[in-house]
């Protein structure tokens, strides 16, 4: 709902994340999970909330690494340009990713 703040009307919204611990995991662990489960929340939508799920820290690492692998592309030059002559709509182009790990990933509509 919005509300006047300065003669401007301004909205809030809030993205939640809910962290729950049987253990002792400690207070810097479970504000981690509350804080990966809010951004969890935030890709969701606006106003949502989310309750920490283990997967959801699994999926964190894949984006993590899946960053660092980029960045790393980017300086060992494995993004290249890959032509299609034989494309239906004719001549057509499109970047893929050849990383030495995985043996090449093409870009998308290859």
């Amino acid at each position: 709902m919005p509300f006047v703040l300065g003669g401007m009307e301004a909205r809030v919204s809030a993205s939640i994340g809910l962290a729950f611990t049987a253990s002792c995991g400690g207070a810097e662990s479970l504000l981690a999970n509350a804080d990966i489960a809010m951004y969890h929340a935030k890709a969701a939508g606006k106003n949502r909330y989310a309750i920490f799920e283990p997967q959801m820290q699994d999926v964190l690492h894949e984006r993590l690494r899946l960053e660092a692998d980029i960045g790393r592309a980017l300086i060992e030059q494995e993004f290249f340009l890959e032509y299609q002559p034989s494309s239906i709509w004719g001549h057509g182009a499109c970047w893929a990713w050849r990383p030495w790990s995985v043996g090449g990933i093409p870009g998308p509509g290859c």
